[in-house]
């Protein structure tokens, strides 16, 4: 009798399983796994039975292990914590303080086979500590010298770059500076007193100190002239005249309106000028003592018209009575001037040189007696000339011929009267 007979002719395994068997954290536990045969089925034809055919591959086959969750320790260092002072000071201190930083500590696992040898950390290090001495003591700071600075042209300032302080504290820590100044530089008007920028220091422990720059500006800059009359020339029959111009215009960088700049003068417009030449002289000076000067000329003198000239010159008008000294000089100082600047008295005078220079010196004047022949008091006044000819002849005879027309001339056009008031 034949039969069909299952024959498993080849058993190969399958892969394993995947483990089981929880295992908790932080502990150990056993797993398994398994892995059945991959069975190859044919089937045989037989004669009366199967024996000694395997019908199949047998049971599954299983695995077995030690299997671990380990924990250990993840650190991370936190923030310092504020300074306190402790009871009792470290060595070599005057007085401490302490602060410290601890460690945050996360747990976190692992997986190991058969135990947990060699995982680690186990645990965070100690807090970590500082100790210092206690900052008693404010910083130290030193402000940079005073400055001293001019006001920048045409201007009541002046700008000026505020300079940086220094400071040290015992923490050895360097302190924040500051300054009431609020800029890297600043302008600063002209002042009496000094300008002050206040500097600061702070210290860690909010201890400060302050030093002061003192900024002086000065007004070193003269008043500016606007406008100057120009030289003034004045001709009159008279022996003085009042003569007027317009005032000099000043300005400042600093004293501006309602301040005042001072203004001095030795003339002033409508004054009475006498035959002559004078120099007038404008100051101008401001609080600082800054000056600054305005100058022209006044010349006055007689017509200078020689055909319509008289011939008789009234030189001073006034009293001559005793000879008076400051009648007699002011009549020959009138009459000097006159020789100087009237191109009539030169001609008078000179034209006997017949262009050669001539000096004319040493005048003295003297006055005479009242004369009543007219309705008013006069006095004829004397003036002794010495009248030096800088080109002498050789010829005497020549020579003496010029002197006798010169004192013609004198005679003939220079008598000078005086009108008296008593």
């Amino acid at each position: 009798m034949r039969g069909s007979c299952t024959h498993a002719y080849n058993c190969p395994f399958h892969a394993w399983s995947g483990w089981s068997g929880s295992v908790s954290q932080g502990t150990c536990g056993k797993q398994s796994r398994y892995r059945d045969y991959d069975a190859q089925i044919r089937y045989d034809i037989k004669e009366k039975n199967c024996y000694g055919i395997p019908s199949s591959c047998g049971a599954r086959q299983y695995n077995y292990r030690d299997w671990c969750s380990c924990k250990y320790a993840s650190c991370s260092l936190g923030g310092w914590s504020s300074w306190a002072d402790l009871p009792s000071p470290v060595s070599g201190h005057c007085a401490s303080q302490q602060r410290t930083r601890s460690y945050d500590v996360s747990w976190l696992y692992t997986e190991r086979l058969d135990n947990c040898n060699g995982v680690e950390p186990l645990s965070c290090p100690s807090p970590q500590v500082e100790n210092r001495e206690k900052d008693i003591g404010p910083p130290s700071i030193t402000c940079p010298n005073s400055i001293s600075v001019p006001t920048d042209p045409g201007k009541p300032t002046a700008k000026v770059s505020i300079p940086k302080a220094s400071a040290t504290d015992n923490s050895d820590q360097l302190p924040t500076i500051t300054n009431n100044a609020g800029a890297e530089s600043k302008e600063f008007i002209v002042s009496s007193v000094p300008h002050e920028v206040r500097y600061t220091a702070t210290d860690a422990a909010g201890l400060s100190a302050s030093c002061t720059l003192q900024i002086t500006v000065s007004d070193k800059e003269r008043p500016r002239v606007s406008s100057c009359p120009p030289d003034i020339k004045k001709q009159t029959e008279q022996n003085e005249i009042r003569v007027t111009w317009d005032y000099p215009v000043f300005e400042d960088n600093f004293d501006v309106p309602p301040v005042q700049l001072r203004i001095s003068s030795n003339r002033n417009p409508g004054a009475l000028f006498p035959w002559g030449r004078y120099h007038v002289v404008y100051t101008a000076s401001d609080r600082a003592g800054n000056k600054a000067t305005c100058e022209f000329y006044v010349e006055v003198g007689p017509e200078q018209n020689v055909d319509s000239a008289k011939k008789n010159y009234t030189f001073y008008t006034g009293s001559c009575s005793g000879n008076d000294e400051e009648a007699l000089a002011r009549i020959r100082e009138n009459f000097l001037n006159a020789v100087k600047d009237s191109p009539l008295a030169d001609y008078l005078l000179c034209d006997v040189s017949q262009g050669q220079d001539c000096v004319l010196e040493n005048i003295k004047v003297y006055c005479g007696e009242n004369s009543r022949k007219r309705s008013i008091e006069e006095r004829i006044i004397t003036f002794d000339f010495v009248i030096r000819d800088k080109k002498v002849s050789s010829d005497r005879k020549v020579q003496a011929a010029k002197y006798v027309r010169v004192i013609a001339i004198v005679l003939k056009h220079f008598v000078a009267v005086i009108f008296s008031s008593g």
